[in-house]
């Protein structure tokens, strides 16, 4: 559902219904520890990512998306996407959460809460976002207990949210990709006056430098 405004944008955007079997606060006492990474085609570029975002409507878009608001289409494999009715999701992978002592593999680290998205899909492996025919019935894995089970692997798994994430007040952590990015990354925020996420959080601590 795409809500039509004119002037103030407030309560702009697309709608979605959360999971009710599954709470918050169910997430946070089993996984504890775990988010969802979106993985840049070229992570080197991150820094002018994250400003463009900004810059823009500061939300991580599927490839249809970029394509109806007149960006150029990119990602891992933007072709295969819309081959398996992909394109039209966002792509990110359940892994552990970065931390300043342990920041891990660079990436945009979205919160797991989006899992109860009833849109979202997960895969235990590459499927190219398919959701044709009964793939979504057969394969989606919709359990914690499935989503541990992932992570434990490190597998080439998927999940996929339907059209757009906001990005603010979804992001977990930006692991970037050196200091130099890091630093980048921080006056992209700071030039626009957000110095804390909705959370509560300062974006100077959930920023980090990948080794």
């Amino acid at each position: 559902f795409q809500q039509a405004t004119h002037g103030k944008l407030e309560g702009a955007g697309r709608r979605v219904q959360m999971r009710f079997d599954l709470t918050d606060n169910d997430l946070e006492r089993q996984m504890s520890g775990y988010s969802l990474r979106h993985t840049l085609t070229h992570n080197n570029d991150m820094a002018k990512f994250v400003e463009t975002a900004l810059e823009n409507n500061g939300a991580m878009v599927s490839t249809v998306e970029k394509m109806r608001i007149g960006l150029t289409p990119g990602g891992m494999s933007p072709v295969a996407d819309m081959e398996s009715g992909g394109g039209t999701y966002f792509f990110t992978r359940i892994r552990t959460t970065p931390t300043k002592a342990n920041p891990g593999s660079a990436g945009l680290y979205f919160k797991k809460n989006l899992l109860r998205r009833m849109d979202s899909i997960t895969y235990d492996n590459d499927k190219y976002g398919r959701c044709t025919g009964d793939t979504v019935r057969r394969l989606r894995k919709s359990q914690v207990d499935q989503w541990k089970k992932i992570v434990q692997r490190d597998a080439s798994d998927e999940t996929i949210f339907k059209y757009s994430v906001t990005l603010v007040d979804n992001l977990d952590a930006i692991v970037a990709p050196s200091q130099k990015a890091r630093m980048e990354i921080l006056m992209s925020f700071k030039k626009r006056g957000i110095s804390t996420l909705p959370d509560g959080r300062k974006i100077e601590d959930i920023v980090f430098a990948s080794y």
